[in-house]
C-alpha cells in the first residue's frame, strides 16, 4: 500500500487548480495560471533536509516550454542548497499545458518547522493565496552527541 504522503502534493495541486478559477489560455509570454499544470510535485520534508533543519522561502519561475516541460526553472533564495536542488529537481518532473507554452508560472514555497520534535517529520501542506505553498514539519529529534 502506497502511503497518502506521496499523493497529496499532487493532489493539492490540481485542488489548487480548481481552487482558483482561472481558466488558462493567456497569450505567449504572460503570467501563466494553475490550469496550466498538469502535475507538479510539491517535495515535503523528508531524508536530508529534513534532518538538516533546512528551512527558507523560495520563489520559483518556471518557464513552460512548448513540450509541456519547465524549460527555464529559476529558484531564488537564501535557503540552504539542499532545500533548492530538492525543489529544483521536482519542478524539471512537473508537466504542464503545451497551450500554456510561452508562459511563466511564478510560485512561492515557504518550508518551516512547527511542533516539538519527532521521528518523524508528519508534514502538512497548505496552499495559500499569491501561489504559495506551505510546507510545515514537526524538526527531527536531536542527535545525540558521539563520544
Amino acid at each position: 500500500m502506497i502511503p497518502l504522503r506521496f499523493f497529496l502534493p499532487m493532489l493539492i495541486v490540481t485542488l489548487a487548480a480548481h481552487l482558483d478559477g482561472q481558466v488558462g489560455g493567456n497569450q505567449a509570454g504572460s503570467k501563466a495560471d494553475w490550469a496550466c499544470v498538469e502535475e507538479m510535485r510539491v517535495p515535503l520534508y523528508d531524508g536530508l533536509i529534513w534532518v538538516a533543519r533546512a528551512s527558507g522561502q523560495l520563489h520559483a519561475s518556471i518557464a513552460i516550454g512548448p513540450d509541456a516541460a519547465g524549460t527555464l526553472i529559476e529558484i531564488h533564495s537564501e535557503s540552504p542548497r539542499g532545500l533548492v536542488e530538492t525543489l529544483k529537481t521536482a519542478l524539471h518532473d512537473a508537466r504542464f499545458s503545451s497551450r500554456c507554452a510561452g508562459q511563466t508560472l511564478e510560485v512561492t514555497f515557504i518550508y518551516r518547522f512547527e511542533g516539538a520534535p519527532n521521528a518523524n517529520p508528519h508534514n502538512e501542506v497548505r496552499f495559500k493565496t499569491g501561489n504559495t505553498f506551505e510546507i510545515v514539519a514537526r524538526p527531527p529529534l536531536p542527535i545525540p552527541p558521539q563520544p
